[in-house]
């Protein structure tokens, strides 16, 4: 590692979204960081992404192809493991493809990232792309119902970066890997991003905000907010996640709580979004249906916790 510029691998995840991975990339082409490597990775949305990315990016970055959609997850997660093996990077940096980025963003991350080994993960200040004096997100808050929310207040207590940037130190994702896997290949997109940073929380790491870090988003470009895919993938990844990484004595302090907004869920839609009422209940049936497998890594999980109950509660938040 070089001290004062660690090595960072930038990974860009592109499903059909060529347009917007070209001007994210072109972007990263101007930041200042002078020690970094650019992975972009097609997920094979069977449109010949990955041959144009090659042949326009190829000479320059690295360009790896899926052989099939494996979601945010998987899709991702082919780009950490190239990063921590064969380019030996230092830190990680995931990065949505519907960004565009201030030259100087990765120069602040690292920074922030840098002077302590408990600082596991470091986000952005994320600007809405269309409204730039918008905030975006700061991050991701965690309630104690388990519901995760875009934190817009400083205020909030930080949980984690959102992974639409979000920079992960070498050590950490080691720490956090299961069976070859970092973002949980089982959520295929959402709420992995909380799901990774609730494991490193739960094993002592710090997270935090790089203030003058900028990125501007596209919100839900990819996957279109309120979307029945974001609703479905969204609402049956929640509880696989509190079910994963709650400790036990909160699970019970808590309990009342997270089952009553897990249950009034459908009833919400049901006012407000019949149409898609549906979707969410099958969402919650088919997390009901991976229950068995979320304990089993629920039982490594919750044997390798460092952090004290009363430490983690501090990070979840009221509203």
């Amino acid at each position: 590692m070089n001290n004062n510029y660690p090595q960072v691998s930038i990974i860009i995840l592109n499903f059909n979204g060529l347009a917007l991975t070209k001007k994210c990339v072109d972007s990263v082409g101007h930041i200042t960081y002078p020690n970094y490597r650019l992975v972009i990775i097609d997920n094979n949305g069977g449109q010949k992404n990955g041959e144009i990315l090659r042949a326009k990016y190829g000479k320059k970055h690295i360009v790896l192809e899926n052989d099939k959609n494996l979601g945010y997850a998987g899709g991702n997660n082919v780009g950490i493991r190239y990063a921590l093996t064969s380019l030996r990077a230092d830190y990680v940096l995931i990065l949505n493809n519907d960004t565009v980025v201030h030259p100087s963003f990765l120069e602040q991350m690292v920074k922030s990232a840098s002077p302590s080994l408990k600082i596991g993960m470091v986000g952005a200040t994320i600007l809405q792309h269309n409204k730039q004096d918008r905030i975006d997100t700061i991050g991701l808050k965690l309630l104690m119902s388990g519901l995760p929310y875009k934190r817009t207040n400083v205020q909030d207590p930080l949980f984690c970066p959102s992974g639409a940037c979000a920079l992960y130190s070498a050590k950490m994702l080691y720490d956090i890997e299961m069976n070859g896997e970092f973002f949980d290949e089982d959520f295929f997109l959402y709420a992995e991003d909380v799901d990774l940073g609730f494991r490193g929380i739960l094993r002592g790491y710090e997270s935090m905000i790089a203030d003058d870090a900028i990125v501007y988003h596209k919100v839900s470009a990819t996957t279109k907010e309120q979307s029945p895919l974001s609703i479905y993938y969204g609402h049956r990844n929640t509880p696989l996640m509190i079910l994963k990484n709650f400790p036990r004595s909160l699970l019970l302090r808590y309990g009342a709580k997270i089952l009553f907004f897990q249950i009034i869920t459908p009833i919400y839609y049901l006012f407000t979004n019949p149409r898609n009422i549906w979707t969410v209940v099958q969402s919650k049936i088919d997390a009901l249906l991976l229950f068995p497998k979320m304990m089993q890594k629920r039982r490594l999980i919750q044997a390798s916790i460092t952090i004290s109950n009363k430490d983690l509660v501090k990070r979840l938040s009221l509203r």
